[in-house]
């Protein structure tokens, strides 16, 4: 299934957590209206996560 076919929730909220036993480690809640997706990211995958936001929310247009 390419890109363009694939079907995506608009992400309603998040939530970050830190892992109770691993201080290097943290998890992610991504809320979608129908389902919470749990992902476990490291401080470097989060800075590059907030990265490519940045970089992608400019590619959008503001809603009015």
């Amino acid at each position: 299934m390419t890109e363009e076919r694939l079907k995506a929730e608009m992400l309603k909220g998040y939530h970050f957590f830190h892992h109770p036993d691993l201080p290097t480690v943290g998890i992610l809640r991504l809320d979608t209206e129908n389902e919470n997706h749990f992902v476990m990211v490291t401080k470097e995958g989060l800075q590059h996560l907030a990265e490519a936001c940045l970089k992608h929310a400019d590619d959008l247009k503001e809603t009015q």
